[in-house]
């Protein structure tokens, strides 16, 4: 038993000890998951065409990953792409923009580049030109697609955690600091890795459990738009912001795990539709 618990707290601790700004990597691997498994033949056959060898599993967590990249694209241009800061009482349509990009910008301008759609003047564009060069190029074009298929994979997964949507004043959540299972942590990183590591299952043990066939709830929550994935969100949050004494053990864990598994079900299913209508309508 000891050693049991003692494994336990080392994934803990491995897992939080850094501060987080996205969704965790079995969260992004589940979301994945979930999105292929309900894609239309179509869909399949374009994202492969798109990815290769990879799947949407495999690469959404490579925005992540090449944020260790020295490229100044990474840590200049798109940090800010993968959230935005709404105030109390706010909508994203009232509150204050980042001129930069936000999360919102973001995912909507690589729905344009799968689609074959002009991309809009605005920070995305400035920062695709940045780092890429002329996007007009027969080669950058194809990088472009790969590069907004993951993209797209790791934001839908990114904004259905609700403190990706959180305050600027503590960076959603990363400023506010809490115990977790008695490790030093985040608010933030305990919603992004936390709360999904704590049931100690790999990310196919976890499709399996969140996954579902239920035709009608899967066409409920794919009938929605980036501006109610992110209303959701806010409305979770006001739950995530309830630190109380932010000495998080089992209680936290049952309160919120289930939180997090209806999130990661809705954004695979919700990547799904919107890879589906693209490619749908590309035929």
């Amino acid at each position: 038993m000891k050693k049991v618990a003692l494994f336990f707290t080392i994934i803990l601790t491995s897992s939080l000890m850094n501060t987080v700004w996205a969704l965790g990597k079995t969260g992004h691997r589940v979301v994945g998951q979930i999105a292929s498994n309900h894609l239309t033949a179509a869909a399949k056959k374009a994202v492969s065409e798109i990815l290769g060898n990879d799947g949407l599993a495999e690469v959404g967590n490579w925005p992540d990953f090449m944020r260790s990249n020295e490229h100044p694209f990474w840590n200049k241009y798109s940090t800010s792409w993968h959230y935005v800061s709404i105030e109390d009482g706010q909508t994203y349509a009232t509150s204050k923009k980042n001129p930069k990009g936000d999360i919102y910008v973001a995912i909507n301008a690589f729905v344009d580049i799968l689609s074959d759609k002009p991309l809009k003047d605005g920070p995305i564009k400035k920062g695709l030109t940045f780092y890429y060069g002329d996007l007009n190029t027969r080669e950058n074009k194809i990088r472009l697609k790969r590069f907004a298929l993951k993209f797209l994979d790791h934001l839908i997964g990114d904004l259905h955690q609700p403190l990706h949507t959180g305050h600027k004043a503590d960076q959603g959540g990363n400023k506010i600091k809490v115990e977790y299972f008695g490790q030093p942590s985040n608010l933030h990183a305990v919603w992004d890795s936390g709360l999904i590591d704590s049931s100690q299952l790999s990310y196919t043990e976890l499709v399996n459990f969140i996954e579902t066939d239920n035709n009608e709830l899967i066409k409920k929550i794919q009938n929605s738009t980036v501006s109610d994935w992110i209303n959701e969100s806010l409305l979770l949050r006001k739950n995530a912001y309830k630190v109380g004494n932010k000495h998080f053990r089992y209680h936290y864990y049952y309160k919120n795990y289930p939180i997090m598994q209806q999130q990661m079900l809705k954004a695979g299913l919700r990547l799904a539709a919107v890879l589906n209508r693209i490619f749908k309508q590309k035929k």
